[in-house]
C-alpha cells in the first residue's frame, strides 16, 4: 500500500466541497462555533466527571462507516471492498488527583482524546506510514490510537515485514510529571519489542519530555535538550494535539510549539499537517488559538460536523468537540 502523501491530504481538504470549512477569520470562526453550542445541552459532562474519577477504564474505540464514495476520496482511491474499520481497545490508567495542581491536567481520558481516537481510525489512509509526534499526550490515549492504527498496516503486510520508515512510528510527549503515567500505559497496551529502538529505528511508539517553552530552540537539533529530533531528520510528517487549550497563556507557546516543529520540515516534501481536536470552553480562549494560528502563517480548516455527507452524529459526540487541520503556508 502506498502511502497518502500530505500534499494529496491537502488537495483533498481544500476540494473536498464542505467537508472541510477553511478558517480565514477568528473572531467570526468562533462566534459560529459558539452560536452552534448555545442551543447545546450536554449531560457527557457528568460522563466525563464519574470517568476522570476511577483509576482505571478500558476503552473501545472504533472507526465510524464511510461510504465507497468516501473511502475512495480520503485513500486516495487506495481503498479496498475488504476493507474493514479500524477498532483499538486499550486499558488506561488515570490519576485523577493530580487535577487539583495548576496546570496539570494530563492524568485523566479527556472527550476530545476519544473523539480524535475515532477520527483517526475512521480516516486510517491519512496516518498509514507517517512520522508522527503527539503534543500534550497525557493518557496516551490518541498517541496509542495511533499506533495501533499502525499496527494494523503491519498485519496487512504478510508478504515481507516492512520497515518503520514504510509503517510510521509516534513519539508521545508532555511534561515530565506525567510522563510516568503514559509510560505505564504504554507497557499496558504494548508488547516490549513495539517500545524498543532498534539500531537507532524509532520504536513503534515511545515517549519523551518535551517543554513547549523552549521549542524555539529546536532547529539546533539539540538531542540533549529534545532527545525525539534525530527520529525526524526531515521534520514530522504529522503532529497530533488534543485538547490542550484551556487557558490563555497556553495558546502562544503551542502554537509556537507547533510552528518550530513544522519548520523542521525539508523544503522538498509537502509540509507537516497538525491535527487538532479541541473541547470548546471559554470563547476568548478559542479565539485567541486560532488567531495565533493564523498570525504564525498557518492554513487551518475545520472538519465540517454539520455536513451531512460527514454524517456528524456517526462520531456520537457534541458540538463542543471540534476538529482542525492546519499547516504551514509555503513561502
Amino acid at each position: 500500500m502506498s502511502i497518502v502523501d500530505n500534499q494529496k491530504i491537502i488537495d483533498i481538504i481544500t476540494n473536498a466541497n464542505d467537508k472541510f470549512i477553511q478558517v480565514e477569520d477568528s473572531e467570526e470562526e468562533t462566534f459560529l462555533l459558539y452560536c452552534n453550542l448555545s442551543n447545546y445541552n450536554s449531560a457527557d459532562d457528568v460522563i466525563k466527571r464519574q470517568d476522570q474519577k476511577q483509576q482505571e477504564l478500558d476503552l473501545e474505540l472504533q472507526a465510524s462507516k464511510l461510504s465507497q464514495e468516501e473511502k475512495k476520496l480520503f485513500s486516495n482511491g487506495q481503498y479496498t471492498q475488504n476493507d474493514e474499520e479500524l477498532s483499538a481497545n486499550l486499558t488506561v490508567v488515570q490519576n485523577a488527583t493530580t487535577l487539583t495542581k495548576k496546570g496539570v491536567t494530563g492524568t485523566v481520558i479527556w472527550e476530545a482524546s476519544v473523539f480524535m481516537s475515532n477520527w483517526l481510525l475512521t480516516y486510517k489512509w491519512w496516518f498509514y506510514g507517517k512520522s508522527c509526534i503527539e503534543l500534550g499526550s497525557g493518557t496516551g490515549v490518541v498517541g496509542m490510537t495511533f499506533a495501533k492504527l499502525i499496527e494494523s498496516q503491519h498485519k496487512k503486510s504478510a508478504s515481507s515485514t516492512p520497515s518503520t520508515k514504510e509503517t510510521g512510528f509516534i513519539v508521545c510527549t508532555d511534561q515530565e510529571e506525567i510522563l510516568s503515567n503514559l509510560n505505564k500505559n504504554l507497557q499496558a497496551n504494548f508488547s516490549k519489542s513495539k517500545l524498543k529502538e532498534d539500531h537507532e529505528t524509532p520504536a513503534l511508539i515511545s515517549t519523551s519530555e518535551f517543554p513547549w517553552e523552549l521549542a524555539s530552540k529546536i532547529a539546533s537539533r539539540d538531542t540533549k535538550l529534545f532527545p525525539f529530533v534525530s527520529y525526524f531528520p526531515e521534520g514530522p510528517d504529522t503532529i497530533i494535539v488534543s485538547d490542550c487549550i484551556y487557558n490563555e497563556h497556553i495558546s502562544p507557546v503551542l502554537v509556537g510549539a507547533v510552528k518550530a516543529l513544522s519548520q523542521l520540515r525539508s523544503k522538498h516534501l509537502p509540509p507537516t499537517l497538525t491535527f487538532f481536536s479541541q473541547e470548546l470552553r471559554w470563547h476568548s480562549v478559542h479565539q485567541q488559538f486560532l488567531s495565533q494560528l493564523l498570525d504564525q502563517g498557518f492554513e487551518c480548516y475545520r472538519f465540517n460536523l454539520e455536513d451531512d455527507s460527514n454524517n456528524a452524529g456517526k462520531f456520537h459526540f457534541s458540538p463542543a468537540t471540534q476538529l482542525y487541520v492546519a499547516w504551514l503556508k509555503q513561502e
